[in-house]
């Protein structure tokens, strides 16, 4: 199952806390594996409306993320976190099954 970080879990709650996302009923972050990248696979990411049927909910503290039943198997064991420094902030992955990553850390190779 995938894991937040109290980091990435404040940092949904910021995201999903904007003016434009005021009318959902239960805004949260739609994370799901892709096609593509460098290394094969990538993470994406998108603010939603809630689950959808069959989504496993992910929660941390009042922030939720959804993952879809075929992401789900490629996300097991990773760790989400949210890293801010003086020159970048960023979600930042740790999966312990990637083979390769690329040098922007949103593509993977399992």
């Amino acid at each position: 199952m995938l894991t937040l970080t109290p980091s990435a879990g404040r940092r949904v709650r910021e995201i999903c806390g904007k003016p434009e996302y005021a009318a959902f009923a239960r805004p949260g972050l739609r994370v799901r594996v892709v096609g593509g990248g460098c290394a094969g696979l990538s993470y994406d990411v998108e603010v939603v409306d809630g689950p959808r049927a069959g989504d496993l909910v992910v929660k941390e503290g009042d922030a939720e993320v959804f993952v879809d039943p075929k992401s789900a198997p490629l996300l097991d064991r990773v760790t989400l976190d949210f890293k801010r420094t003086m020159m970048a902030s960023s979600f930042e992955w740790r999966n312990p099954a990637a083979a390769g990553t690329c040098g922007c850390g949103s593509s993977f190779g399992v």
